[in-house]
């Protein structure tokens, strides 16, 4: 895909000007720099416990911001020569477009094809129906409107074929939408923007803590003039491989043409439910094969057994309470319970002595759905119904290692590949993959083993 740069204008004389890329590259090699330093001094152990983590986090800023300003930089990154030939032919065809109004009838449009301003991500369209109307008039023989030949230039395909890239915005409006779902998991995620094919970090390869700490640091009680001890730790490459995830639909070009706000709503709304709802069903029972591994398929979950005797589709208040002992307490901050709503009925009996360990919602704020032993509840279909494992989970999502392609979801359409039947084809691509950070429950000091992801056996 071309990115079109911010603010250029193309005159009549054809002159493209200069763009300045240098400081925007030197900002983005400071902060790389500036982020491998950091990384560099977390592997080497220059820091520890809290400390740690807030330089983690740091680097991980510091890498956002240059990958914001690589985008910025391909965006700038245009080729003068292609860029002149494009609006040199959009001069020759500089031929108003007719198109139908509301009431039916024809009227030209005022659209200009010098003077381009390309620095609009919708470049140049007032929405996604406004694309698809100006496609079917091109298809249809009532004109051309010469915003497409930016789309069909931007497009990796060829869009003398019927296809045409969609404006950058209206992708980036699906993957936005999807996130701001109270529901979503995979936003809760701890994600990363993936550039290549992989993005792999080093992770501490912590089992147990019962004599080291961080896989094999250890201090010493030291003696006066002994000989100090050399401990190290154990290090593990945490990995992973965006796989591509897509939404393919069709569209008649009869609502095309007389309901553009409609098909609008049913694409947008359409697509962000597909993405959001194959990603949050990966996060929770992903297989991990072409697809991200869900945690209720991992090593590292912690499945805690049922109560002897206890009944069928049940789920009793013991049960919560040993599910909640197995959590790490320093991972409450950021803790959700995931269930599916099945389990409703048994969770409203739920006491601690002669006090409930279950809210329902509205009562707390912050969580709609209600609290469990203080921590706030999804309820979602994608956790098992109720007697199977994984029909109440108690989880940190921060837990969970993602990356998603730079981008977040690449958009495109087609007039002509089923122009047989009258239909203009929608295709949304993205590429994710996740997995948990760790690979096993850790074993503490003293106790039982301990993990951010626990769930209840069968019953």
């Amino acid at each position: 895909m071309v990115y079109m740069g911010p603010f250029f204008y193309v005159q009549k004389e054809n002159k493209m000007p200069k763009v300045k890329l240098k400081s925007k590259e030197i900002q983005r090699n400071a902060k790389m720099d500036e982020a491998d330093e950091i990384l560099n001094d977390i592997k080497n152990d220059v820091y520890a416990g809290e400390e740690k983590a807030t330089k983690f986090s740091e680097a991980k800023a510091l890498l956002d911001q240059a990958d914001v300003l690589k985008v910025e930089i391909k965006q700038d990154q245009i080729d003068e020569d292609e860029f002149i030939e494009t609006f040199s032919r959009l001069d020759k065809e500089n031929q108003p477009m007719p198109s139908k109004t509301r009431t039916g009838k024809v009227e030209t449009s005022s659209i200009k094809t010098k003077d381009v301003v390309l620095e609009d991500p919708k470049r140049g369209f007032e929405s996604l129906a406004d694309v698809a109307q100006c496609a079917y008039a091109m298809a249809h023989g009532q004109g051309f409107d010469p915003r497409l030949r930016v789309l069909a230039d931007m497009n990796q395909g060829d869009g003398n074929k019927g296809g045409f890239l969609v404006p950058p915005t209206f992708g980036r409006t699906i993957w936005q939408g999807m996130q701001q779902n109270t529901t979503d998991l995979w936003g809760r995620t701890d994600n990363f923007p993936v550039e290549g094919e992989s993005l792999t970090f080093p992770a501490i390869d912590e089992k147990s803590r019962q004599t080291t700490i961080r896989g094999g640091v250890r201090a010493y009680w030291l003696a006066e003039a002994n000989q100090k001890i050399q401990s190290d730790p154990s290090l593990r490459q945490v990995k992973v491989e965006p796989q591509e995830l897509v939404v393919y639909t069709e569209v008649t070009d009869k609502l095309l043409n007389n309901s553009p706000f409609a098909v609008e709503q049913f694409i947008s709304v359409g697509a962000m439910d597909a993405i959001g709802f194959e990603l949050s069903c990966a996060v929770v029972d992903g297989s991990g094969a072409g697809k991200p591994l869900g945690f209720l398929r991992s090593t590292a979950l912690l499945t805690i057994a049922a109560e002897g005797g206890q009944g069928a589709a049940t789920i009793l208040a013991a049960n919560i309470e040993k599910m909640f002992a197995r959590f790490p307490m320093w991972m409450l901050s950021g803790a959700t319970w995931i269930c599916n709503q099945t389990i409703m009925p048994q969770l409203n009996g739920l006491l601690l002595g002669d006090k409930p360990i279950y809210l329902p919602g509205g009562t707390i704020e912050g969580a709609p759905f209600g609290t469990l032993k203080g921590l706030p509840i999804i309820f979602t279909e994608f956790a098992k119904t109720l007697g199977a494992v994984g029909d109440i989970s108690l989880v940190n999502l921060g837990a969970y290692f993602s990356g998603t392609q730079a981008g977040g979801v690449n958009a495109d359409r087609s007039i002509h590949f089923r122009f047989d039947t009258n239909k203009t084809a929608f295709r949304w691509v993205t590429a994710v993959d996740g997995k948990p950070w760790i690979s096993s429950p850790l074993t503490p000091k003293n106790g039982d083993t301990l993990s951010p992801f626990v769930t209840l056996a069968a019953r």
